[in-house]
C-alpha cells in the first residue's frame, strides 16, 4: 500500500491541499482585480469574459460549470457585463429556451488589451519557479482538479476509506 500523505498524527491545516489551493485562489485574485483590471470589472466578470472568449457562445449553465460559479450569481453578472456592451445573448435557434453567451467588439478588445496585463502579471509571479516546475504545477493541479471532479459526480463510488 503506497505511503499516505496525510495523518492524523501529522495533518496540519498550513499544509492542507485545499487550503492551499484556496489561499492561492484567493490571493491570486485579489492581485489581478488590484492590477490587471480596470473599469469596474471583478475577476468574475473577467473570467466570463475570457471564457467566452476561449468558447464562443457558452450557455449560462455550461459557464457556471466551468467557472464554479451558481448560475443566480452568475445571471446578474452576465446582466452586468450586458449592460456594459461586453457579451450579447443570443436564443438559440433549434431551441429557444436556451440562450448562448457571445462577446461583444467592445468584449473582445477588452479581453485582448486586459490579457496582456494578466499574463505579465502571473509571468512575474512565477518568476521564482523554473518554467519545468511552472508546467509540473500546471500539470498536477489539473490532475487534482480531474480527481475531484471524479469524486464530486453524482453517485461517485468514491470513496476515502
Amino acid at each position: 500500500m503506497p505511503e499516505k500523505t496525510y495523518t492524523l498524527d501529522t495533518y496540519s491545516v498550513d499544509r492542507s491541499i485545499g487550503y492551499l489551493v484556496r489561499r492561492s485562489a484567493t490571493l491570486i485574485t485579489e492581485v489581478i482585480e488590484r492590477t490587471s483590471l480596470e473599469q469596474g470589472l471583478n475577476f468574475t466578470q473577467w473570467l466570463v469574459l475570457k471564457h467566452l472568449d476561449n468558447d464562443s457562445n457558452l450557455t449560462l449553465k455550461e459557464l457556471a460549470r466551468r467557472i464554479c460559479h451558481d448560475q443566480g450569481s452568475l445571471s446578474r453578472t452576465v446582466d452586468q457585463l450586458d449592460q456594459q456592451g461586453f457579451l450579447n445573448r443570443q436564443r438559440c435557434d433549434n431551441d429557444r429556451r436556451q440562450v448562448r453567451l457571445e462577446l461583444t467588439p467592445k468584449g473582445r478588445a477588452f479581453i485582448m488589451e486586459k490579457t496582456h496585463h494578466v499574463v505579465a502579471l502571473l509571468n512575474s509571479i512565477m518568476e521564482p519557479f523554473s518554467p519545468e516546475e511552472t508546467e509540473s504545477l500546471i500539470n498536477n493541479l489539473s490532475k487534482l482538479v480531474h480527481r475531484l471532479e471524479d469524486f464530486s459526480k453524482p453517485g461517485s463510488t468514491k470513496n476515502p476509506d
